[in-house]
């Protein structure tokens, strides 16, 4: 492989990381400051009590839905939504693979990690190659030991 092309990353890897460091520098400094602490604070608050006015909001809207069956108004929409429950999974997987095939979808972690114990003529492995670059490439800053 080309030594250039590796210091070109490698030096790439540090800029990004000598910036990363500079902006870390300035977030600790600004994250420790009495300001931060108290927006931070402020925004807690007002994000807790946004959660409970939504929660109170949703309760009344049901509410007023349940009374008179208005689904449209000016501040919110009723929308009525399906909830399947499939109370025997393998009497459903069953009728699926009979009936419906594509209901039936293919666990590819669990699969791939079962291969030894699936039949070759099910699925095969084949050995494909692929890049996995070093992490630290700082080595490769220092030219004169690689020309």
């Amino acid at each position: 492989m080309d030594t250039q092309t590796i210091i070109k990353l490698a030096q790439a890897r540090a800029k990004r990381a000598a910036a990363k460091e500079a902006l870390d520098a300035l977030m600790d400094a600004f994250t420790q400051s009495t300001p931060y602490d108290q927006a931070s604070i402020a925004l807690a608050y007002a994000k807790a009590d946004e959660a409970q006015a939504e929660a109170d909001f949703r309760t009344d809207a049901l509410a007023a839905y349940g009374r008179d069956q208005e689904k449209h108004t000016p501040a919110y929409d009723i929308r009525m939504e399906a909830k399947i429950t499939i109370p025997d999974e393998g009497a459903a997987i069953r009728w699926c693979i009979t009936n419906f095939t594509p209901a039936l979808t293919l666990n590819r972690k669990v699969f791939d990690a079962s291969i030894g114990a699936i039949p070759a003529d099910v699925a095969f492995v084949i050995p494909t190659p692929k890049v996995f670059i070093k992490g630290d490439l700082s080595e490769w800053l220092k030219e004169e030991s690689h020309d």
